[in-house]
């Protein structure tokens, strides 16, 4: 849970960073040029997401949220699989030449177009949606901060409460130097252990993606993350 106010800034000095996880495909190589320190935090109204990036092109995203959302994929961005009692798919990022966020959410499976949920918002900031990003001072990552209101991510537009379950899966998208070529890299996580092989195409269904808990306390103890090859990392 939120501590209390937050203001959507991207900085974090408002935030319990203690259910943070890192998202990093090899810690031994990538940890400090492609990786992603992932935290939520939920409240009445909002449900909140941050990434702390480190990234050697940080920020950069060519397609405006004005003109051309449909491609944001292809440059700097998070997309955020979430299933409620509805899909929401929600694509964020920064365009390095407005200088503009731009945010869009996708509503139910993307295949059929006649299931009951299919929909969607090109534009979810004007909706009530926030996102800030800050540039670290080694121009080498970034902070994006991203709150969206619980009545864009559930059918009645009811907010979820401590204990309730979600699923969620976190997709960190790293473009080229260009903006707007195909992504130098990719990376999905909270895959659900039952996820079947081939399960990190997140957009494909929501059985790959893993359960998020809305813990009643916050400051967490959460156990040492173990990667393939390192010792625990605290």
């Amino acid at each position: 849970p939120a501590p209390g106010k937050v203001v959507i800034d991207g900085k974090l000095d408002d935030w319990d960073l203690t259910g943070s996880r890192l998202m990093c495909y090899d810690v031994a190589t990538m940890k400090d040029r492609l990786s992603g320190n992932v935290a939520f935090m939920w409240d009445s109204n909002y449900y909140y997401a941050s990434i702390r990036w480190r990234d050697p092109n940080p920020m950069v995203n060519g397609f405006d949220p004005l003109v051309d959302y449909g491609n944001s994929w292809r440059g700097d961005c998070v997309q955020l699989r979430i299933k409620t009692d509805r899909i929401a798919h929600v694509t964020a990022w920064y365009h390095a030449e407005t200088k503009r966020p731009g945010m869009t959410i996708h509503w139910g499976p993307f295949k059929p177009k006649d299931h009951p949920d299919y929909g969607g918002l090109n534009d979810a900031m004007s909706a009530g949606a926030k996102q800030a990003f800050v540039m670290d001072k080694d121009g080498k990552g970034y902070t994006q901060e991203i709150a969206v209101p619980w009545n864009l991510l559930t059918r009645e537009g009811n907010a979820l409460k401590a204990g309730d379950t979600m699923l969620s899966g976190v997709e960190l998208i790293y473009g080229k130097a260009s903006g707007i070529d195909f992504p130098d890299h990719r990376y999905a996580d909270n895959v659900s252990p039952k996820a079947k092989a081939g399960a990190s195409f997140f957009w494909v269904g929501d059985e790959a993606w893993g359960t998020l808990t809305l813990e009643k306390e916050g400051n967490l103890k959460l156990p040492p993350q173990t990667f393939k090859g390192e010792v625990a990392q605290e």
